[in-house]
Formats: C-alpha cells, structure tokens, sequence
C-alpha cells in the first residue's frame, strides 16, 4: 500500500528502520510542494471523459516518477493538482532541495510532453508550482472511517497560496524565503519576485523563483538577473524613479518571463499619485487566494 505514496526504494528501508511502519503524528522541519495545471477547467472541456482520464494518467504518473526519484512522498491528487512533501515518513536532510530540484524538473517536463500532446491532438499544458518550507504536523490524521496519511500547518497553507500566485506573476515556480535559505548554498540561483503577505496569515514573506542551477545559465541570463535585483532593491527602498527606470529596461528582456515588470510599474504609478507616503515597506498584501 505504501508504494503509492513514497519512493519504492524507501520502503525497505523504512521495513527495517527502528520506526518500522508506525506512521505517528509528529512535528519536524519539511517541505511542501503543490503542482496545478493552469486553466485546467478549460482545458478539460475539450476531452471526452476517457481522453481526460487518458491525459491525467499520462502527465500524473511521470510528474510522480520524478518526485519519487527526489525522495518525495505523495501526498494527495485532487483533479489535476499533485501535492507532494519531503522529510516524511524519512528523514531527509536536503528536503527543501530536493523538493525545488522536483518543481524544476516537472516544468521540464511540461515541456518535453508539449510535442506529444499535440501529436495526440491534446493541447500543451503548463504547470503552476508553489513550494513551502517549515515546520509542518505530519502523521495518520482523519476520522474512525477513512485517514490519510497527510502533513497541516501554516506552512503546509503558505505553499499552496504562492502557487496560486504563480500566474498572477506571470512565473512557473515560487518558493518561500525559508526554502531559499534551505538552499542558498546549494547552486541553485533564484529571481526575488516580491515582498509578500497573503490572505489569511498576517506574515509578511519573501517569495522566488528558481530559475536552475548556476552551471545551467548562462552570462546574460545573469547579467540581467542583476539588473532585476538592482531594480527591485530600489524599489523596496522606494526610489521610484531609478526603479522605473530599470524596469522599463526589463521589460525588453528575452531571458527572463516579464510579467512581473508590468505588475512593479503600475505599482509605482499609483505611488507616485500619492503624497506623502508613509511607513513604507514595501510589502504587497494579496487579498485573494
């Protein structure tokens, strides 16, 4: 039973660890992952119900292939969305890593499926994907009748709003500041998107997009990458001027998604209406979901 949630290789070893299969509610550092498919209500309305069931099967099962092979637990489907987590039922050291390392090779994926899809005359598909690092309640959690072996917290609902932010910022990843600092030294180089608070919880949180491992990007990709962070350091220090400036410029960029300029120039716009802006610092509060 538990092969449908964890890597095969995992469960000899937790066989034969000195937990055994106690899966007991616990608390411990993890990550988070949720995976959604964009505009999948759309999308699905061009299947019959076995081409949905047939495309499903086909992007799930290789989407899981690749959090298994990272050392991820499957935590639940629910329609088109996977949500995955790392450091249960082991322990892994390097979960935050291996949860980023999951998210950038699924979008690989998408892309990798884009041909055969169409060949198949099923549209291309592209993934939203959000990843949250904390502590997290892990364990058998439900009632008498039916459990699920699950993980709940603050962190666990932090990781699925950024991934519905995901769109709204015009990006396929974005992962909390805890999980960038979980692997600031592990050569993987993010995009600051935005200084954040999101409905429902009153923290304020960084958010990134990892863009891939150093060795895998080239000069201009980092050359404008600094140009990004020169322009958005500005505008959290609310110099709007030089900040507009810049983003004006990456606008023009081939080598990272641009979205998020527009978003950071109508910004500034409405600032600069303002008069006498105080205690500004900078956060964005979202107040949807």
């Amino acid at each position: 039973m538990f092969n449908q949630y964890v890597p095969p290789a995992y469960i000899e070893k937790l066989i034969h660890s000195a937990k055994g299969t106690e899966l007991k509610t616990e608390r411990r550092e993890m990550s988070v992952l949720f995976a959604d498919i964009r505009n999948f209500t759309t999308l699905s309305e061009q299947f019959t119900p076995e081409e949905l069931s047939d495309f499903l099967k086909e992007y799930l099962t290789q989407a899981t292939g690749i959090i298994f092979e990272n050392k991820g637990t499957i935590d639940k489907y629910v329609g088109d969305m996977v949500m995955a987590f790392w450091n249960a039922p082991l322990e892994d050291a390097d979960h935050a890593l291996n949860a980023v390392v999951s998210a950038l090779n699924i979008i690989t994926l998408t892309e990798t499926l884009t041909p055969i899809f169409l060949a198949k005359k099923w549209p291309a598909i592209r993934v939203g994907i959000g990843i949250s690092t904390g502590d997290m309640v892990v364990g058998d959690m439900g009632s008498n009748y039916r459990k699920a072996y699950t993980v709940l917290g603050d962190a666990v609902n932090l990781g699925s709003r950024i991934e519905s932010l995901t769109k709204y910022y015009g990006v396929d990843i974005l992962i909390t500041n805890s999980t960038y600092n979980a692997i600031l030294s592990k050569g993987i180089i993010c995009r600051k998107i935005d200084k954040i608070r999101v409905k429902g919880q009153k923290a304020v949180v960084d958010v990134y997009e990892p863009l891939g491992f150093n060795h895998q990007l080239d000069d201009m990709t980092l050359k404008v990458l600094d140009m990004h962070h020169d322009a958005l350091n500005k505008y959290l220090a609310g110099n709007w001027q030089e900040s507009q400036a810049l983003f004006i410029k990456l606008k023009q960029n081939t080598y990272l998604s641009t979205i998020i300029y527009d978003i950071y120039l109508a910004r500034i716009e409405t600032m600069a209406n303002k008069q006498n802006i105080k205690d500004w610092d900078g956060v964005y509060s979202h107040e949807s979901k």
